[in-house]
């Protein structure tokens, strides 16, 4: 069975391969290979894009979303960018961190909710709610979980994934605190900034000795674009 799995990853792998080579062939001399951990993150990336075939028309852009693993890949070579936060881009060697912007910390809920109508929420707000933590969370947003819970009685719920966090929220099972830079700009959940200091710096990653031209003109546009759409979206 594990046999069997892996040479359909193999398989898998190798169509990927030939397919990029057939768009090489026809239209592009090179790829700059981005990794996204969630599709959120793409939201501004199209607009990048646009931009950035002006300067680079035969330079394809192609994202790799929740890849598996994916900082191995970073490692390995066969991702060029990733976009991740400083605090896990630093475990990384060899690598060149670029800032994005930074992202504050939200009250995640339901828009039936009453903390909907917060402009802003702090822990007393929080009180008799039932909270999401540890799973996937950082060690900033681990911190900001316990500064909660040590001034507010709540009851918490493990969550393991991205997805089970948002089903829970979307069902008024619980609450949640999330970065910015998660938010999915739908209607599904309503933002309310948080009080705390604590925050993420967005960055993007790129190898240390890879000096193209066409990275380092990629990477002025995510820049550019990213800092300015975080502020106008409260990110």
């Amino acid at each position: 069975q594990q046999f069997c799995q892996q040479i359909t990853h193999i398989k898998q792998e190798l169509q990927s391969a030939i397919e990029q080579g057939q768009n090489f062939f026809f239209l592009y001399s090179q790829n700059l290979t981005i990794g996204y951990s969630l599709r959120s993150h793409l939201h501004f990336l199209p607009e990048v894009i646009r931009e950035f075939r002006e300067l680079h028309p035969d330079v394809l852009i192609t994202p790799r979303i929740a890849l598996e693993d994916w900082f191995s890949r970073f490692r390995e070579g066969s991702v060029d960018m990733i976009f991740t936060t400083k605090e896990e881009a630093q475990k990384l060697p060899n690598a060149r961190i670029h800032p994005l912007y930074t992202s504050s910390i939200y009250l995640l809920v339901n828009p039936d909710d009453t903390l909907a109508q917060l402009q802003k929420a702090n822990a007393r707000d929080l009180d008799g709610r039932t909270l999401l933590v540890n799973g996937g969370s950082s060690q900033t947003l681990r911190r900001v979980q316990k500064q909660v819970l040590d001034q507010v009685p709540l009851q918490t719920l493990n969550s393991p994934t991205h997805d089970f966090t948002m089903v829970s929220v979307a069902s008024g099972q619980a609450i949640c605190l999330s970065p910015g830079y998660l938010k999915d700009f739908s209607s599904a959940f309503v933002w309310v900034p948080f009080d705390t200091q604590e925050h993420f710096d967005c960055v993007l990653v790129t190898h240390e000795n890879d000096k193209r031209q066409s990275l380092a003109d990629f990477v002025l546009l995510m820049q550019d674009i990213y800092e300015e759409k975080a502020k106008k979206h409260q990110l």
